[in-house]
């Protein structure tokens, strides 16, 4: 413990045990803040740019995370993993928003004030900046080292919510190193892409220093049994930035007109052309009737995971369907991406979904309507006056068992086209 940490506790008159823990707890926090570097000199950074590599714990493969963090009011994050797409959150100082592959959210209340305490943390912000107290709560042990253990409560930023502003917050459970006082975790709660309270769990170590400031090198987050693992491999201060770097795209933009508006946004998204990489699949092949599927393929896909489980293989993205032929009897193909080519066993084969030029519709709604979505995309191809390059095939980005109101499943719908 720092010597100037033990100053402040003994410098502290006799109180209640309450408020002897609470001013501990600012004493502990303001104390581990000043390990962090000159307090002056951070307050002069302008903004702090990350650049690294991720990867999923369990799974092969890396993707590239860019963060950029300028104050409390200008925030935009960007990871990218081969298989999965673009994940993107930030604000622009009036909305706080997230964009991944499934569609935009628009985090609001105390929702939105957690994705702004994890902009201030990366930039070493003065604690009070995000939470209106701090209650020590005493010595832990943690992953076998020793730290002390804090209550946070956060700070409401949108004094706007009136909502929010009534109820009361989850508390985050900090826990510092005994020896150098830096944060080793940060447990917090948030709203999952589902809309269900979740839990996130933050780890911070190879703490350096950077222009006489200390920065975490590694970090890494669990959310709902997932961990993202993240090697930061340079972190700048003041970079030079595009005047509307953090400004609005137009899906975010799209997401906050409706939510001000109340006007419902289109159930599908419009069509639009992507450049498709080659992925390998783990699949089975079958025929059912078309009544059928949905039993069918409760079978088959399980089936794929379960041997995916078995030899230890990899999996690289969503659950889908590609569809050789439909009719009264449908030919169909229930699959897996994987991150290297598998060796079949029974009925699992190995096979692959080309590269190159393809149309996507994303489908919102339950899955009995995506009949709908499809005939929009041949609609389409019809329009422009181009060819389908093989069958196309449906990607499930939504658990239902996470999300029970079908209403809101997601699926991305794809089909691939001749031409460049």
């Amino acid at each position: 413990m720092s010597t100037l940490l033990l100053l402040s506790l003994l410098a502290l008159p006799l109180q209640t045990e309450s408020a002897v823990q609470d001013q501990d707890g600012a004493a502990t926090m303001s104390a581990s803040r000043a390990e962090l570097g000159d307090l002056a000199k951070i307050a002069a950074i302008k903004n702090v740019q990350y650049d690294g590599v991720a990867a999923w714990k369990g799974m092969s493969g890396k993707g590239r995370v860019r963060e950029i963090y300028a104050g409390l009011e200008q925030a935009k994050v960007r990871s990218e993993f081969q298989g999965f797409g673009v994940f993107l959150y930030g604000t622009d100082g009036e909305v706080v928003w997230e964009k991944t592959p499934a569609g935009v959210v628009v985090r609001r209340g105390w929702d939105a004030a957690e994705f702004t305490r994890r902009f201030g943390w990366a930039q070493n912000l003065d604690w009070r900046q995000l939470y209106t107290s701090a209650k020590l709560l005493g010595p832990e042990s943690l992953d076998g080292n020793n730290c002390i253990k804090l209550e946070l409560v956060p700070r409401l930023f949108d004094q706007r919510d009136e909502e929010a502003k009534k109820a009361e917050p989850a508390r985050d459970t900090l826990y510092l190193d005994e020896k150098t006082l830096l944060p080793r975790r940060l447990d917090a709660q948030a709203v999952g892409l589902d809309g269900a309270a979740t839990q996130i769990q933050t780890s911070f170590s190879d703490w350096r220093e950077v222009a006489g400031v200390k920065y975490a090198f590694h970090r890494e987050v669990t959310v709902s049994g997932f961990t993202l693992i993240i090697d930061f491999e340079k972190i700048q201060q003041n970079v030079e930035l595009a005047e509307a770097y953090f400004s609005l795209d137009d899906d975010v933009r799209l997401a906050v007109d409706t939510a001000q508006t109340g006007k419902p946004k289109p159930a599908d998204s419009e069509p639009k052309f992507e450049t498709l990489e080659e992925r390998h699949l783990a699949s089975i092949r079958l025929q059912c009737k078309k009544h059928e599927m949905q039993k069918t393929l409760s079978v088959a896909l399980p089936e794929v995971f379960t041997y995916l489980n078995s030899v230890g293989a990899v999996a690289a993205g969503v659950p889908l369907v590609r569809y050789h032929a439909f009719g009264d009897e449908v030919d169909l193909e229930a699959a897996i991406p994987v991150a290297a080519p598998i060796q079949p066993k029974g009925r699992i084969k190995a096979d692959k979904l080309p590269a190159g030029r393809a149309v996507v519709i994303w489908h919102v709604g339950p899955y009995v309507k995506l009949g709908a979505t499809h005939k929009r995309m041949m609609e389409f191809l019809k329009k422009e006056g181009l060819e389908a390059d093989g069958p196309p095939w449906e990607e499930y980005w939504t658990d239902p068992g996470l999300e029970p109101d079908p209403e809101k499943w997601r699926t991305k719908v794809v089909q691939p086209v001749k031409g460049k």
